[in-house]
């Protein structure tokens, strides 16, 4: 797996690391900012999955975007798999079990206490491209 951030540098790293060829697929919690980025990172019948908006959403946009590296852009939506309650209980159920097997480990960027000068640094960093994996805003200590 090639991660590649938004930030220039690591732009043209991850464009050297592909040979220019750019990256199969992108998934991008970001939304409006890193979308254009995505579009030149990406290479030709890649997949751009958006899964989240950090960021807002993405304009609506002309789909011939798209066309000229013959992309997939897919934008899931939680919802859909859920809406049947027996079906989002097997969903659940099937996450669960990844977890438990090591199948997924969840990356933890960093923990933050629940203060308001640890709450207001999460989000500076979270803003600022500072982060990788998830941020945790620990409520209680253990």
């Amino acid at each position: 797996m090639l991660f590649c951030a938004a930030r220039r540098t690591s732009r043209r790293a991850c464009w050297r690391s592909t040979g220019g060829k750019g990256v199969h697929a992108i998934f991008d919690g970001v939304g409006k900012y890193t979308f254009e980025t995505n579009l030149k990172a990406i290479r030709p019948k890649g997949t751009i999955v958006v899964m989240g908006s950090v960021s807002g959403r993405i304009a609506a946009f002309d789909p011939k975007l798209l066309y000229p590296k013959n992309v997939k852009f897919v934008y899931p939506s939680a919802t859909v798999y859920i809406q049947d309650p027996e079906n989002g209980r097997d969903y659940g159920q099937e996450l669960v079990d990844l977890l438990a097997s090591g199948a997924v480990k969840p990356v933890i960027g960093k923990e933050y206490p629940f203060t308001a000068a640890g709450v207001v640094q999460s989000q500076k960093d979270l803003a600022k491209g500072r982060s990788v994996g998830k941020l945790l805003i620990k409520v209680a200590s253990d």
